[in-house]
């Protein structure tokens, strides 16, 4: 015997009269009512269910994208630093081969000035007045006459290792024979 709604029990489609309980009329729509509603309620939770799943997915989906930036933004920084620390390797080095360069030839101006006896030392005045860096090239004129093999410019009993620099010299370019006789 199933119970019915008020407690009291019921037999087959209606409840019998007497044995205290009041009567109640089932019809075979309750039980469809019942099914119908307990349907619609699995179908609002599946409802929401698919609603939390879709919501859940978008998230991750967001935070994935999220992080793939964050990824690339830090990689493009990376790359930038990497290409600043090249730029400024290269210009160090520059700055060092230009440093080296620069004391190879005062060096070699250096070399050039001392000679090894004194008659070649005594020939040379170190009044030399600079009008820019040491030249690259050192000028091929006339030979110096105390020293044949270092190629400097007689200009008023001075020598110099650079192309046009003089102190009192006149004219530019090398001097003749008739001006290294007057030493």
């Amino acid at each position: 015997m199933a119970k019915q709604p008020d407690g009291k029990a019921g037999g087959g489609g209606q409840a019998r009269l007497g044995g205290g309980g009041v009567s109640v009329h089932i019809t075979p729509y309750n039980n469809l009512i019942r099914q119908l509603l307990a349907r619609e309620r699995k179908n609002k939770k599946e409802v929401r269910k698919k609603k939390e799943r879709r919501k859940k997915e978008e998230r991750k989906k967001k935070e994935r994208r999220k992080k793939e930036e964050r990824r690339k933004k830090e990689e493009r920084k990376k790359k930038e630093r990497r290409k600043k620390e090249e730029r400024k390797k290269k210009e160090r080095r520059k700055k060092e081969e230009r440093k080296k360069k620069e004391r190879r030839k005062k060096k070699e101006f250096y070399m050039l000035l001392e000679g090894t006896d004194a008659e070649n030392k005594a020939g040379f005045t170190l009044g030399l007045f600079f009008t820019g860096s040491l030249v690259n090239k050192f000028y091929n004129g006339d030979q110096c006459p105390v020293r044949p093999e270092c190629m400097h410019i007689h200009a008023n009993n001075e020598y110099y290792p650079f192309s046009k620099t003089y102190t009192s010299g006149t004219s530019y370019g090398p001097r003749n024979a008739r001006d290294e006789s007057s030493l």
